[in-house]
């Protein structure tokens, strides 16, 4: 029974040493099919937090509202193509690490229109973003996507993505700086 007991430690401490350095030639792989990624130009992916910048332009077609429009028109892409490549090398990413992907559409809000208009376009323009995504392969975890809008700020709004916040450190404040010493 000892001579038994002694091999099944022996196979353990082995099929454990084995588990180890794939569990290390896997993260390798990961890193690599990051860099891979980064590497065409499209995207970059903060490795603190799981954020993903759109480096490409990210561009919805401009929308015109009169002034008492309660309902924007059906959302739509300046070049569905363009948009492809760039959410096909997020879900690379989001392959990579297994991850739900979190999408926040910003809308900035524009000369006319009523508030309702640009929350729904906000929605409209989430959604369709969404269904990209799903029409490409969704993300392995899920996916989630909200429009937001932004009131007062400048330009045509943005897409923000992130990865599972789980996997990346919590954003941290710097430290204060000690007083200085007279």
């Amino acid at each position: 029974l000892k001579c038994k007991v002694n091999d099944l430690s022996s196979d353990l401490a082995m099929n454990t040493a084995k588990l180890e350095a794939a569990r290390s030639v896997s993260m390798n792989r990961g890193l690599r099919r990051v860099k891979e990624v980064e590497d065409k130009g499209m995207i970059t992916m903060d490795r603190s937090s799981g954020e993903i910048a759109i480096k490409a332009p990210f561009e919805f077609s401009p929308v015109k509202p009169g002034p008492k429009d309660d309902v924007p028109p059906d959302p739509a892409f300046v070049s569905t193509e363009a948009i492809d490549t760039i959410l096909e090398n997020v879900l690379d990413l989001s392959r990579v690490f297994e991850s739900p992907l979190q999408v926040e559409v910003q809308c900035v809000v524009g000369k006319g229109g009523t508030p309702a208009f640009w929350e729904k376009l906000a929605a409209a323009r989430a959604a369709l973003v969404r269904s990209r995504l799903e029409t490409l392969g969704p993300p392995p975890g899920g996916l989630e996507a909200t429009g937001i809008i932004l009131k007062g700020a400048k330009g045509n709004g943005s897409v923000v993505m992130k990865l599972d916040p789980s996997l990346f450190r919590a954003a941290t404040p710097a430290p204060k700086a000690a007083p200085k010493k007279k």
